[in-house]
């Protein structure tokens, strides 16, 4: 159980960065600056939050077979 608290963690952690990277390009965009590098971050935290997200899948699996 611990190993899926902090998959669940990690997630829940990529998902405020993605968050936090969205607003920072909205941002960015509206004062008319190039977002690509607020942009490139938030897809690596919708990378990282899907991997974490399948890390859970898996222990879920994993702990319905026992």
């Amino acid at each position: 159980m611990r190993r899926l608290t902090e998959a669940r963690d990690r997630a829940e952690r990529a998902y405020l960065d993605i968050v936090i990277h969205t607003h920072e390009a909205d941002k960015l965009r509206e004062a008319g600056l190039d977002a690509s590098e607020s942009h490139r971050r938030m897809k690596l935290a919708e990378n990282a939050e899907q991997k974490h997200l399948q890390e859970m899948t898996w222990i879920l699996d994993r702990l319905d077979k026992l």
